[in-house]
Protein backbone atom coordinates (compact mmCIF):
# COMPACT_ATOMS: atom_id res chain seq x y z
CA UNK A 1 0.00 0.00 0.00
CA UNK A 2 2.74 2.47 0.90
CA UNK A 3 5.52 0.89 -1.16
CA UNK A 4 4.50 2.65 -4.43
CA UNK A 5 4.77 5.98 -2.60
CA UNK A 6 8.40 5.21 -1.75
CA UNK A 7 9.53 4.63 -5.33
CA UNK A 8 12.03 7.22 -6.46
CA UNK A 9 12.43 8.78 -3.02
CA UNK A 10 15.80 9.31 -1.43
CA UNK A 11 16.25 7.86 2.09
CA UNK A 12 15.80 11.32 3.67
CA UNK A 13 12.81 12.39 1.54
CA UNK A 14 9.42 12.83 3.16
CA UNK A 15 6.81 10.22 2.30
CA UNK A 16 3.95 12.44 3.45
CA UNK A 17 4.24 16.14 2.71
CA UNK A 18 2.29 19.34 3.19
CA UNK A 19 -0.01 20.39 0.34
CA UNK A 20 2.72 22.54 -1.21
CA UNK A 21 5.49 20.06 -0.39
CA UNK A 22 7.89 19.97 2.52
CA UNK A 23 7.40 19.10 6.16
CA UNK A 24 3.89 18.84 7.61
CA UNK A 25 3.41 21.23 10.52
CA UNK A 26 2.58 19.17 13.61
CA UNK A 27 0.36 21.92 15.00
CA UNK A 28 -1.59 22.34 11.77
CA UNK A 29 -1.95 18.58 11.39
CA UNK A 30 -3.41 18.23 14.88
CA UNK A 31 -5.67 21.23 14.33
CA UNK A 32 -6.92 20.36 10.84
CA UNK A 33 -6.88 16.56 10.64
CA UNK A 34 -6.15 14.81 13.92
CA UNK A 35 -8.98 16.25 16.01
CA UNK A 36 -11.54 15.64 13.28
CA UNK A 37 -10.35 12.07 12.77
CA UNK A 38 -10.51 11.36 16.52
CA UNK A 39 -14.03 12.77 16.69
CA UNK A 40 -15.19 10.74 13.64
CA UNK A 41 -13.73 7.60 15.22
CA UNK A 42 -15.58 8.29 18.47
CA UNK A 43 -12.34 8.45 20.46
CA UNK A 44 -12.73 10.72 23.46
CA UNK A 45 -9.47 9.91 25.23
CA UNK A 46 -6.74 12.50 24.70
CA UNK A 47 -4.35 10.90 22.23
CA UNK A 48 -1.64 12.39 20.08
CA UNK A 49 0.17 11.00 17.04
CA UNK A 50 3.05 10.37 19.44
CA UNK A 51 0.69 8.20 21.52
CA UNK A 52 0.25 5.96 18.47
CA UNK A 53 4.02 5.73 18.04
CA UNK A 54 4.35 4.64 21.67
CA UNK A 55 1.47 2.16 21.30
CA UNK A 56 3.01 0.66 18.17
CA UNK A 57 6.37 0.19 19.88
CA UNK A 58 4.69 -1.32 22.94
CA UNK A 59 2.71 -3.80 20.85
CA UNK A 60 5.81 -4.82 18.90
CA UNK A 61 7.80 -5.46 22.07
CA UNK A 62 5.02 -7.38 23.79
CA UNK A 63 4.72 -9.58 20.68
CA UNK A 64 8.39 -10.46 20.98
CA UNK A 65 9.86 -8.27 18.25
CA UNK A 66 13.56 -7.75 18.99
CA UNK A 67 14.29 -4.44 20.75
CA UNK A 68 16.86 -3.64 18.06
CA UNK A 69 14.13 -3.80 15.41
CA UNK A 70 11.89 -1.51 17.47
CA UNK A 71 14.84 0.85 18.03
CA UNK A 72 15.36 1.05 14.28
CA UNK A 73 11.66 1.62 13.60
CA UNK A 74 11.49 4.43 16.14
CA UNK A 75 14.67 6.01 14.83
CA UNK A 76 16.37 5.89 18.21
CA UNK A 77 20.09 6.42 17.77
CA UNK A 78 20.85 4.19 20.73
CA UNK A 79 19.29 0.98 21.98
CA UNK A 80 19.72 2.49 25.44
CA UNK A 81 16.99 5.03 24.62
CA UNK A 82 14.55 2.33 23.58
CA UNK A 83 15.46 0.21 26.59
CA UNK A 84 15.02 3.10 29.01
CA UNK A 85 11.58 4.12 27.72
CA UNK A 86 10.26 0.58 27.33
CA UNK A 87 12.16 -1.24 30.10
CA UNK A 88 8.98 -2.49 31.76
CA UNK A 89 7.81 -4.02 28.48
CA UNK A 90 11.18 -5.55 27.73
CA UNK A 91 11.05 -7.34 31.09
CA UNK A 92 7.53 -8.58 30.31
CA UNK A 93 8.55 -9.62 26.79
CA UNK A 94 11.52 -11.54 28.17
CA UNK A 95 9.27 -13.44 30.57
CA UNK A 96 6.75 -14.14 27.81
CA UNK A 97 9.52 -15.38 25.51
CA UNK A 98 10.77 -17.72 28.20
CA UNK A 99 7.25 -19.09 28.72
CA UNK A 100 6.84 -19.65 24.96
CA UNK A 101 10.19 -21.44 24.72
CA UNK A 102 9.30 -23.65 27.67
CA UNK A 103 5.95 -24.61 26.11
CA UNK A 104 7.73 -25.43 22.87
CA UNK A 105 10.27 -27.58 24.70
CA UNK A 106 7.51 -29.32 26.65
CA UNK A 107 5.63 -30.13 23.43
CA UNK A 108 8.75 -31.41 21.71
CA UNK A 109 9.51 -33.74 24.63
CA UNK A 110 5.97 -35.12 24.92
CA UNK A 111 5.46 -38.53 23.30
CA UNK A 112 3.43 -38.47 20.10
CA UNK A 113 -0.15 -39.62 20.48
CA UNK A 114 -0.59 -43.31 19.83
CA UNK A 115 3.15 -44.03 20.14
CA UNK A 116 4.90 -45.61 23.05
CA UNK A 117 8.45 -45.02 24.02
Amino acid sequence: MIRPMLEGLAPDDFVFTAVQGGRISAGRFRERQWGKAMKRAGITKHLTPHSLRHTSASWLLTEGVAPQIVQHRLGHESLATTSKVYAHLLTDALALGQQRRQRHLDRSRAPARGHRR
